[in-house]
C-alpha cells in the first residue's frame, strides 16, 4: 500500500465518492415508491337544470361518402327523445321521416343511430338530422347538424413524373353504382379543350391532365368531374381550377444533333475535362508551396 502514490488513492476516492452521490440521486424516495403505481381519474359531468340534447356526430358540414352514418347523440334532464332527417334529394325536393322516437329510462344519457343512406327513401344529397329533448315540465330542447352524402370527392395534385397535374378521386370503392368518371377540362371562355373527355373507371382513383402534351395558352382552366351510371351523372359536378404556366425550355436538342454527341458521351467529356482542371489546380498549388520554401 505504501507504494501507492497519494494522488491516485486520492483521486480514486475521489471517483467512488462522485459514483454513490449519482446512484443515491437516482433512488426514488419511498414516498414515490408509495404511489407511482396509483393513477386515478375522475370525470365529472355538468348536468344543466333544463332539457339538453346535442348530437355529438357526425360533424356539421360534413362530406360523406360511405353509405352508412352514425348518429351518436348525449341528452340530460329529459323524458322524451325524438330524431327526425330532412332529406333533400339532388332535385331539391324535401322528404321529411321520423328515425327514432322513444322515452328515456333515465334523464341523462347517450346513443346512436345508423342511416343506411342506400334506403329507398335516401341517396344522394343534403341531410339535416335532429334530436329533440323533453322534460317532465313539457320544456324541449333541440340540436341539428347538416351532412352531404355525396358519390366522390376531387382534388388536384402535382405529379412529379410527368410535370402534369393530377385528378386525385375519393369515393367508396364498394359502390357499385358508379361505372366510370368524367373529366372535362373549360379554358377561360368555356370551351371544351383536348384530351377532353377523361375517362377513369373503377377502381382506378387517379386522372392525368397531360396539359404539356398538348400545351394549351398560358391561363387558368376549368375542370368538371361527374360520376356516371351509364348516362346518368350521379348527383352535382365536382368543380376544380388549374393555373397553368409552362417554363419555356431553350432548344439545344439540335446543336447536339449536329454534333452527333450522345448525352452519355457530352457527360463522360464534361467529366473529364472537369477532372483535368481541378487536377492541374491541385498541382500548381503544390509547385507553389514548394516554391516558396
Amino acid at each position: 500500500m505504501r507504494r501507492i502514490p497519494k494522488k491516485i488513492l486520492g483521486l480514486f476516492g475521489l471517483i467512488l465518492v462522485i459514483a454513490v452521490t449519482i446512484f443515491a440521486a437516482t433512488i426514488p424516495s419511498a414516498g414515490v415508491l408509495a404511489t407511482s403505481n396509483v393513477t386515478e381519474t375522475i370525470v365529472v359531468r355538468v348536468v344543466e337544470p333544463g332539457p339538453g340534447v346535442l348530437i355529438t356526430s357526425p360533424k356539421n358540414g360534413e362530406k360523406i361518402i360511405t353509405p352508412t352514418q352514425t348518429v351518436t347523440y348525449d341528452y340530460e334532464n329529459v323524458v322524451k327523445v325524438k330524431i327526425t332527417v330532412d332529406y333533400y334529394d339532388k332535385d331539391g325536393k324535401l322528404h321529411a321521416y321520423i328515425i327514432d322516437e322513444f322515452a328515456t329510462d333515465k334523464e341523462t344519457g347517450s346513443g346512436e343511430i345508423d342511416i343506411d343512406l342506400l334506403d329507398e327513401r335516401f341517396g344522394y344529397g343534403e341531410y339535416i338530422v335532429r334530436i329533440f329533448g323533453e322534460d317532465k315540465k313539457g320544456v324541449t330542447d333541440e340540436d341539428a347538424v347538416k351532412f352531404s352524402y355525396i358519390p366522390f370527392t376531387a382534388t388536384l395534385e402535382d405529379n412529379d413524373e410527368t410535370g402534369d397535374p393530377d385528378v386525385v378521386l375519393d369515393y367508396d370503392k364498394e359502390n357499385k353504382g358508379i361505372e366510370r368518371f368524367e373529366i372535362n377540362i373549360y379554358d377561360k371562355d368555356g370551351k371544351l379543350i383536348n384530351p377532353s373527355p377523361i375517362i377513369v373507371i373503377p377502381p382506378e382513383d387517379r386522372g392525368s391532365l397531360p396539359f404539356a402534351d398538348y400545351n394549351p395558352p398560358k391561363g387558368t382552366y376549368r375542370i368538371e368531374v361527374n360520376a356516371y351510371n351509364g348516362n346518368d351523372a350521379l348527383y352535382k359536378t365536382v368543380t376544380l381550377y388549374y393555373d397553368y404556366n409552362p417554363i419555356p425550355v431553350p432548344d439545344t436538342g439540335s446543336f447536339l444533333k449536329d454534333l452527333n454527341i450522345s448525352k452519355a458521351d457530352f457527360l463522360i467529356s464534361a467529366l473529364i475535362i472537369f477532372s483535368t482542371i481541378s487536377l492541374g489546380s491541385i498541382v500548381f498549388i503544390v509547385r507553389r508551396k514548394n516554391t516558396r520554401k
